[in-house]
């Protein structure tokens, strides 16, 4: 009996030590597979966002388009409570200075601030584009 109660607890601790070192395989396959899945569920909703979004009209010139185009676009835009105000005024400004949908905005969050960029060739709507972008990240930071 003395010699059965050693094996399992030697069996017990091989397991335990294999778990350890190689770290816990079967849950790290659970959390891949949910980030896996996660990640497609993302890509799919963004696919059909963008594809409302060519359906809007270039200019936003419709009522509620421009909220339907911040509400489609929330992959690449911020989420701060803040921004809720001051992003229907940014498009605004940016549809003044000649930016349509098909040139998609893009957002990163870098030290602690965001950073806005526009992807297109016309170098000109870039360029008038800058100011835009760092009046609004100035009063994003200065409100509360």
């Amino acid at each position: 009996m003395k010699y059965l109660i050693t094996i399992f607890v030697f069996a017990f601790l091989v397991t335990v030590i294999y778990l350890i070192a190689y770290g816990f395989p079967l849950l790290l396959k659970i959390k891949e597979n949910k980030r896996k899945r996660l990640w497609k569920e993302r890509q799919k909703r963004k696919e059909e966002n963008e594809s409302k979004i060519k359906n809007l009209d270039l200019k936003l010139r419709g009522r509620g388009e421009i909220e339907a185009y911040l509400s489609l676009n929330r992959f690449n835009l911020p989420e701060d409570a803040k921004w809720k105000s001051l992003l229907p005024d940014m498009i605004k400004d940016l549809l003044v200075i000649g930016w349509i949908t098909e040139m998609p905005l893009y957002v990163k969050y870098k030290y602690g601030s965001y950073e806005f960029h526009i992807s297109t060739t016309q170098q000109d709507t870039i360029n008038k584009a800058i100011p835009i972008f760092n009046k609004y990240l100035d009063l994003s930071r200065f409100t509360n």
